[in-house]
């Protein structure tokens, strides 16, 4: 799609039939569900000096994983409503494998540009102090161009929140324009996705009656060992300059990090207790000490989802917070890579009591799973496990119901159609079907029949006929 194109579809976009007016105070003061609102479809537009932008692109060439902000303004429109918060910082964001530039150039080229779908991170407070968003200090904006249906962390970071995990992030699309000023044109980026940035901000909006406690962002190999944990602990620091001079940790702590020290001890000794006790004894502190039943109920929607990207097989993608009670709770996180695009052996017919049968078969590491093998190792909690992935299938409770998800994927495809294309020249359409780089390519999400040997099969049907074998329960 051309720019001159883009502007025009841009100009639409923000007139969505009536005249886009300044938003009220009483508007400016709604809570973050004003924003995470899967029921429209808003506008955001980053405003940035061409000076700023080349710093990006520099930020970007010399490492590719840093974290340096340039200033931008931040617009956002929904309902003909805009408001308008000036002086954000503003950064690419992803993993090693997900982080591309957003121009294909290190230095700007106007009028001449080649678009690049990057993910990114808004924050509202870093240069100017107190400023927030809806009550957000920040918001990362993620691309779909890993999910050709535009719909997998959404519809995953939804069901959490149905089926009442509402420790996890919010998700919502958006419309997505860049505009560097003196450029001809905005650049129309397309149809994103606004994640709620797990962060103290978001500790303090879930718990608002508490003091915020210890948050720990775990990645591989965060497998929660005991025994070799030690040196896995600290406080991420990355490198403008060189990956090589940037420190990373598998538990990385993200708030009250003076008290890392305290924090650390904290976390060494949940991870002891853990590994160590057994019996009663271990049921008994775990009762006290961890938030069990929101655990198992995330993990029901985790495995059907078919997240392996996660604990149980990779060692991966989530959170640990301590509350200031001290009891501790699991935070699920980043769900991109679910509903049908898998890697290895794993699929929708995987045994839900054996989540990936120990790992993806990529060599090293331990199959051990302490917060997993402890947890199911009791009776009672096996069976409460059971039991949340029986009312997810529940048709009557409307959650992981083939018939409701498809219906709701459905709505939101609906909504987002018209605004797909973009300047980018990626992600152009809606697909039905999971990431190329899958191992699966058969599976589909609105169409397709229960089982192989059909050359398209629908997630949903398969991984609930499967479970239902799995959990002893009629077909």
């Amino acid at each position: 799609m051309k720019t001159a194109l883009s502007l025009l579809l841009f100009i639409s976009l923000l007139s969505c039939g009536s005249v886009v007016r300044p938003a009220d105070k009483a508007t400016k003061k709604l809570s973050s569900d004003y924003v995470f609102d899967l029921k429209s479809l808003p506008e955001i537009e980053i405003v940035v000096d061409a000076a700023e932008w080349d710093k990006l692109l520099e930020y970007y060439s010399a490492n590719k994983e840093n974290e340096e902000y340039i200033k931008a303004d931040f617009n956002f429109i929904k309902d003909g409503k805009k408001e308008v918060l000036m002086n954000v910082g503003f950064r690419v964001r992803g993993n090693t494998f997900s982080r591309v530039s957003p121009e294909a150039s290190s230095i700007h080229t106007p009028g001449n540009t080649k678009w690049q779908q990057s993910h990114f991170r808004v924050d509202f407070n870093l240069y100017v102090k107190g400023q927030s968003f809806h009550k957000l200090k920040a918001l990362n904006l993620k691309a779909f161009n890993g999910d050709p249906a535009f719909v997998r962390e959404i519809y995953c970071f939804d069901l959490f929140h149905r089926f009442g995990v509402n420790a996890a992030p919010k998700s919502s699309y958006v419309c997505l324009t860049i505009y560097i000023k003196g450029d001809p044109s905005p650049a129309y980026f397309g149809i994103y996705r606004m994640n709620e940035s797990i962060d103290t901000t978001m500790m303090e909006n879930r718990f608002p009656d508490e003091p915020v406690g210890y948050l720990w962002k775990c990645l591989y190999p965060a497998n929660l060992i005991h025994a070799s944990m030690e040196e896995k602990i600290g406080m991420e620091k990355i490198s403008a300059e060189s990956k090589q001079q940037s420190e990373t940790f598998a538990y990385d702590l993200k708030t009250k990090k003076d008290e890392f020290d305290k924090a650390k001890k904290q976390l060494l000794d949940f991870a002891y207790s853990l590994n160590y006790l057994e019996g009663k004894e271990l049921k008994d502190w775990l009762e006290k000490s961890f938030e069990v039943q929101l655990f198992l109920k995330a993990y029901a929607v985790n495995v059907m989802v078919g997240m392996w990207d996660d604990y149980w097989i990779n060692n991966n993608n989530y959170y640990l917070y301590q509350h200031v009670s001290g009891k501790w709770e699991f935070i699920p996180y980043d769900y991109d890579n679910t509903l049908g695009t898998f890697t290895g052996d794993i699929n929708a017919t995987s045994d839900v009591f054996d989540w990936g049968g120990g790992g993806l078969g990529w060599g090293g590491g331990s199959p051990e799973r302490p917060l997993i093998d402890k947890i199911l190792s009791i009776p009672e909690y096996r069976q409460a496990y059971s039991n949340y992935i029986a009312m997810l299938i529940d048709p009557s409770q409307g959650l992981f119901d083939a018939a409701a998800s498809i219906a709701r994927i459905k709505e939101w495809q609906t909504m987002i159609a018209p605004y797909i294309e973009n300047d980018t020249g990626s992600a152009q359409k809606i697909k039905d079907r999971p990431a190329d780089w899958g191992h699966c390519h058969y599976y589909r999400l609105v169409t397709g029949e229960d089982d192989l040997p059909a050359k398209e099969v629908n997630y949903f049907l398969q991984r609930i006929k499967y479970a239902k074998i799995q959990l002893g329960i009629g077909q």
